[in-house]
C-alpha cells in the first residue's frame, strides 16, 4: 500500500515539474525560432535589396541603350551650316545661373587640358564616326576620361549633328568633372533629338512655341534628362545641398545624416555605373530603408533643368 501511495505522490510532484520543463524547453525553442526568423528576415530583405539595385541598375542600363540605340539614328539634315552653328553656340539660354562671383565662367574656360598621349588619338586613323564613338566608350571604360572626350571631340569634326556623339562626350566629360561643359553637349544633343523627334512626328515650328508642348517633347528623353540632372547637381556642392534639403522636408521619417547617406552613394553608385568599368572602387551600399526613387527624381529635375536651359528659338525645324 505504501508503494502506491509513493507512486501516486510521485506522479503528482513529477507532473508539475514536467510541464515547467516542457514550458522551458518551448521558450527556448521559441527564442531559437524567433532567432532563426529573423534572421531568414533579415536575409530576405537584404536579397530583396540586392535584387531591387540589380533592378534598379538594369532598367538604366535598358532605358540608356534603348535611347541610345534611338538617338543613333538622330541627327538633323541640315541644309544651312549656319543653323547648327546657331543651335551648337546659342542653343541654350542661361549659362551656369546658379554660379556666384568668381566660379562664374564661360564655356571656353573649361576646355579639356592636352596631352601628348590624347593628340596621338586624336591623329590616328579613326576617321570614321562609329569607330570614333565606340572607341570613345572603350576608352571611358577603362578609366581613361580625358582621352574618351578627346575621340568624341574628334567624331564631331567629322559629324556634328548627331545627338549620341554629345551625350556620349558629355558623360565623359562629368566623369571628368567638367560640369559647364557635359551640361552644354546635353543640352545640344537634347535639342538635336528634340529637332529629330518633332521632325519625324509631324510637329510644325509654331507648335513648339507652346509650353505644354515644349514639356512634352522634353518628356520624351528621360535618360538624357536624367543624366543632365546628374551633370548639373553633382559636381556642384550648392546643387548637392539644394537636394538633400528637399529630399528631407519631404521625407520626414529620415533624418539628415541619413538622406545625406543616401544621397552620396547614389551620386558614388551612379559615377560607378556610367563608368562602365572606368571606376574601380564600387560604393559601400549603406543600411537605410527608404522607398526613395532617385531615377524619378532626377529624370524631373532634368525635365526642369532643360526647359530653363533650352533655347526654343534656336529650334528650327524642316
Amino acid at each position: 500500500m505504501f508503494q502506491v501511495y509513493f507512486i501516486f505522490f510521485l506522479l503528482i510532484v513529477s507532473i508539475p515539474i514536467g510541464i515547467f520543463i516542457l514550458r522551458i524547453i518551448d521558450k527556448n525553442n521559441t527564442k531559437l525560432r524567433d532567432a532563426d526568423r529573423r534572421q531568414q528576415i533579415q536575409l530576405e530583405n537584404e536579397r530583396s535589396e540586392q535584387m531591387e539595385r540589380y533592378r534598379r541598375d538594369a532598367q538604366r542600363r535598358l532605358d540608356e541603350i534603348r535611347e541610345e540605340q534611338i538617338a543613333k539614328g538622330m541627327h538633323i539634315p541640315v541644309s544651312n551650316d549656319r543653323e547648327l552653328n546657331k543651335l551648337i553656340e546659342h542653343g541654350w539660354k542661361k549659362r551656369f545661373k546658379d554660379y556666384e562671383g568668381s566660379q562664374q565662367q564661360e564655356v571656353e574656360a573649361e576646355a579639356v587640358p592636352k596631352d601628348d598621349h590624347s593628340q596621338d588619338l586624336v591623329s590616328s586613323n579613326l576617321e570614321d564616326v562609329e569607330e570614333l564613338i565606340k572607341a570613345g566608350v572603350n576608352k571611358k571604360r577603362e578609366g581613361s576620361f580625358k582621352d574618351a572626350i578627346k575621340l568624341y571631340e574628334k567624331a564631331l569634326e567629322i559629324d556634328r549633328s548627331r545627338a549620341i556623339i554629345y551625350t556620349s562626350l558629355a558623360k565623359s566629360l562629368y566623369l571628368d568633372n567638367k560640369r559647364d561643359m557635359a551640361i552644354h553637349n546635353y543640352i545640344i544633343g537634347l535639342s538635336i533629338s528634340i529637332i529629330y523627334y518633332a521632325n519625324q512626328h509631324g510637329y510644325e515650328q509654331s507648335d513648339i512655341e507652346n509650353e505644354h508642348v515644349q514639356n512634352h517633347l522634353v518628356s520624351k528623353f528621360f535618360s538624357t534628362n536624367r543624366h543632365l540632372a546628374h551633370a548639373y547637381i553633382d559636381l556642384y556642392p550648392t546643387q548637392i545641398e539644394n537636394l538633400i534639403k528637399n529630399i528631407e522636408q519631404e521625407n520626414s521619417s529620415l533624418t539628415r545624416s541619413q538622406v545625406q547617406q543616401i544621397v552620396n552613394y547614389e551620386i558614388s553608385n551612379y559615377r560607378f555605373g556610367l563608368a562602365g568599368g572606368g571606376l574601380k572602387d564600387e560604393p559601400s551600399h549603406h543600411d537605410i530603408d527608404h522607398n526613395l526613387n532617385f531615377i524619378h527624381i532626377y529624370q524631373k529635375c532634368g525635365e526642369k533643368i532643360a526647359m530653363d536651359y533650352i533655347d526654343w528659338n534656336s529650334i528650327q525645324l524642316n
